[in-house]
């Protein structure tokens, strides 16, 4: 959470809300415009805030993908258990470890390959 406080995040946060604002206050201007006799500015004026509603989702999902993305947990804790979810055919079948009987010492290695293996099963959650 906190690295949604840093000044890159900020200076995002300030960004999504001002295109947000914009596009609403373009949208009430083509309102306006329509409403003066300009029929073709009604459907800008719905497009807009269409504008506005998509950058808002954009930058709620960039947030989402922050918080779970997997630099942003602790390095500091304990590694986590050496299970894995179920080997899957195909060639990221082969970035899990095949021997189980692996040196518990080197833990750089171990983080890599639940890191390979959390990829592998976003892959496979989107191809559905």
């Amino acid at each position: 959470m906190r690295r949604l406080l840093s000044p890159r995040w900020l200076a995002l946060h300030a960004l999504a809300v001002a295109m947000a604002a914009t596009c609403v206050a373009l949208g009430w201007w083509q309102w306006q415009r329509g409403q003066a006799g300009n029929a073709r500015s009604f459907a800008y004026a719905l497009e807009w805030p269409t504008f506005a509603i998509f950058i808002l989702f954009m930058w709620g999902r960039m947030i989402y993908d922050e918080i779970r993305s997997p630099a942003s947990r602790s390095t500091d804790s304990a590694p986590a258990s050496r299970t894995s979810p179920a080997p899957s055919s195909g060639p990221s079948a082969a970035a899990e470890p095949a021997d189980p009987a692996e040196p518990e010492g080197d833990l750089e290695l171990a983080a890599y390959n639940r890191y390979l293996a959390e990829l592998n099963a976003r892959a496979e959650r989107y191809r559905r």
